[in-house]
């Protein structure tokens, strides 16, 4: 995409110590990113002007964009783009939003005004002739106050988490919560496309065989560097009555284990097989009439729930002592390592919160009222003044590094909305204990299916009653469940076992040609599109009803916004690949919402596909040559 190219400046211009940071092309040098991370102030400023320098292009291309969703908006009826993009989402309309973030800004000000204190203080110490905190110190400064007060060794930690220990985690927390165990498969020859690949089913303990997920784990030289869950076939109702299971990959770059050492993770590598496993568990649970909204496929501001619900119990010291131990010793992993490193990830975090909420307000002020009344420019000066409190840097355009603004069109508040309900969700029903499956007031098992999303047409307000109904732990009428009866239950024949990974109790089985599909009940197939429900063990939680909540969607994001900005360690991940806030180009951190964690290729959006007219803007804007000449500083 042009927003990813790199830019070039002459060598003459930089310092000679600054310029041997970046690479040499002839005469000039290639700045192809912010370097937020270079323990050299000049280095990071001049990778911060010469990469966000704006080009006249992009500049075109982005107000063409605009201009165009909105018209495109007008001619079907809706006043904006952002009021045709959220129909049907959690937030419900942009003015929703814009008070969900006016409020989360209020609340973080305090903390975050701190926090750039505590940055300019550790400037001021390292660089005294210039303290003054701009845009692109944070990344390094928190790094370096978190550094010098909790000295997180990520290699402490790697002994405790092997791959294998980690999956057998996953699988105690699944059956314990879920009534769900992971089973081995041998694929079939030509079935995978790496050897490496490791084939999952998904098996509930009396509804049988609920889905496949492939893991492709480990790192290679043609895969792209990125931690990632995406659908191969979803979920849906057949015209026989019978269900067709989903199919998804779990894709992650983890280190190849060796002949004397199995795979270990760091920290941030547990968090995001958690993460990702929260997604595959979405999509496997899930049970919709059509598979364009099956699992998370669901409203883009849902989509993250379950996976960023699944960084609270990799980060609860009552789930990680159950697997986390020494591959070699057998040693549990101390309580104090893992209280330190939550203890971590609470520094400075409101201070990247800021940044999201920043970035989140931009959006959705692109994709308001049109036409623009000023450039794109002075709107982005304008508003990081408002929500961020660092100075903008003339002659940038951080805008146009800003690629979610394409796939994710007056969405980007999604995350932060997630998070919200995801905290709240935790509070409600695991805070207490993360292995408590009768949290919610029903000693008897309920209706079997996670995270379905109810969907009638334009009009989707499943999610708003999900978790209204689980935040004020409210059973639904059990008469309003349209889906089947009846399930057939599995009887699994057992063949020889094989550990699947290293250090790992999952076991091959046969493949399930004997575990029977859900049956559906035909005669009220009709109606499956209704509604959607979370079996836990003696919990109901998050049901998803196609009915209007009891509580606005207002009240419920400001009840998120007062759990977000509570202190949970959650917030605000420092450690991993792509899992966590975002990280767009321009820096900064975030994670775009939808089909498949990071990287949504299809039904991410679940309101129609683009338009022809839209489809060509965005490659417009993403055709761009790969080197071009930069600025002149």
């Amino acid at each position: 995409m042009g927003t990813n190219f790199p830019n070039k400046i002459e060598k003459r211009l930089l310092p000679e110590h600054v310029r041997q940071h970046f690479e040499p092309a002839g005469d000039h040098v290639v700045v192809d990113s912010l370097h937020a991370e270079a323990p050299d102030d000049l280095v990071r400023e001049a990778a911060y002007k010469v990469f966000l320098y704006p080009d006249a292009g992009q500049l075109q291309c982005l107000e063409e964009l605009l201009s165009s969703r909105d018209l495109l908006a007008q001619l079907v009826g809706y006043p904006t783009y952002a009021h045709r993009a959220l129909q049907g989402a959690i937030a419900g309309n942009p003015e929703t939003v814009m008070q969900f973030l006016e409020k989360l800004s209020d609340k973080l000000s305090e903390r975050t005004t701190k926090e750039f204190e505590m940055m300019r203080g550790m400037k001021m110490k390292l660089n005294p002739q210039n303290s003054e905190l701009m845009p692109w110190d944070p990344p390094y400064y928190s790094g370096v106050i978190r550094a010098e007060r909790y000295n997180i060794e990520p290699s402490l930690y790697c002994p405790f988490f092997s791959l294998g220990a980690c999956m057998d985690g996953l699988s105690v927390l699944f059956h314990r919560l879920l009534g769900i165990s992971l089973h081995a498969e041998q694929p079939v020859r030509g079935e995978v496309w790496c050897e490496d690949v490791r084939k999952l089913a998904v098996v509930h303990e009396s509804e049988g065989l609920l889905g496949y997920i492939y893991c492709d784990f480990f790192q290679r030289a043609d895969k792209p560097h990125q931690d990632c869950h995406f659908t191969i076939r979803g979920g849906r109702l057949k015209a026989d009555g019978d269900y067709q299971l989903p199919v998804v990959v779990l894709m992650l770059n983890l280190p190849c284990p060796s002949r004397n050492l199995p795979t270990l993770l760091t920290p941030g590598m547990m968090e995001n097989l958690f993460h990702e496993m929260g997604h595959a568990m979405h999509s496997m649970l899930g049970r919709t009439r059509y598979q364009h909204v099956t699992g998370t496929r669901c409203p883009t501001d849902f989509a993250e729930v379950p996976s960023i619900l699944m960084e609270y119990f990799a980060n609860d010291y009552r789930v990680v002592h159950q697997f986390a131990r020494h591959y070699q010793t057998g040693q549990v992993l101390p309580r104090s390592m893992v209280s330190r490193l939550c203890e971590s990830k609470k520094l400075c975090a409101a201070a990247d919160l800021q940044l999201q909420v920043f970035y989140a307000a931009l959006d959705q002020v692109y994709h308001g009222q049109h036409p623009l009344r000023r450039s794109t420019t002075d709107i982005l000066r304008d508003t990081q003044e408002k929500f961020y409190g660092l100075p903008y840097v003339p002659n940038t355009a951080w805008q146009l590094r800003f690629s979610h603004l394409v796939g994710y069109g007056a969405k980007y508040y999604s995350y932060l909305v997630s998070r919200a309900v995801a905290s709240l969700v935790w509070r409600e029903c695991f805070l207490q204990d993360p292995f408590n499956s009768t949290s919610l007031s029903s000693p008897t098992r309920v209706e079997p299916h996670f995270f379905s999303v109810a969907h009638r047409g334009p009009d989707c307000s499943a999610l708003g009653s999900s978790t209204t109904g689980c935040f004020t732990r409210q059973r639904p009428d059990q008469d309003k469940l349209h889906f089947a009866e009846s399930f057939e239950e599995a009887s699994l024949e057992s063949k020889p076992l094989i550990t699947i990974w290293p250090n790992s109790h999952l076991k091959h089985s046969s493949p399930h040609r004997h575990c029977r599909q859900p049956l559906w009940a035909t005669s009220r197939a009709h109606r499956v599109q209704g509604s959607g429900h979370l079996r836990l063990r003696g919990v109901q939680c998050l049901s998803l009803q196609a009915e209007r909540p009891h509580l606005g969607a207002s009240q419920e994001l400001e009840a998120g916004s007062k759990s977000l900005t509570a202190g949970s360690g959650a917030v605000g991940r420092q450690e991993g690949h792509g899992r966590t806030p975002f990280q767009p180009e321009g820096g900064g951190r975030a994670l775009p919402p939808g089909d498949a964690g990071t990287r949504r290729g299809q039904g991410a959006h679940a309101h129609g596909a683009r338009s022809a007219a839209e489809v060509s803007f965005h490659r417009r804007l993403c055709r761009r040559p790969p080197f071009r000449f930069g600025p002149r500083l």
